[in-house]
């Protein structure tokens, strides 16, 4: 499973970081048979309030099976 959503950043004590962690463990435990990965792939201010960042990234679900699988 894949897809490609955004967040924002507005305030100074958000870091990308942190946010790409939140949202690898809302994943995860919504889907605990899985394991997230989160991948940035574009930031930008254009069009964002004053001091928002707006970041794009991908989300991929992976089955925990396929991961024991490539081992």
């Amino acid at each position: 499973m894949a897809g490609t959503i955004g967040f924002f950043l507005t305030g100074p004590n958000d870091t990308v970081q942190e946010k790409i962690d939140k949202i690898v463990k809302e994943h995860e435990t919504l889907n605990p048979r899985h394991k997230a990965l989160v991948k940035i792939l574009n930031s930008t201010t254009e069009d964002c309030a004053p001091g928002t960042t707006q970041h794009i990234y991908s989300l991929d679900l992976i089955h925990v099976d396929d991961l024991k699988d490539e081992e």
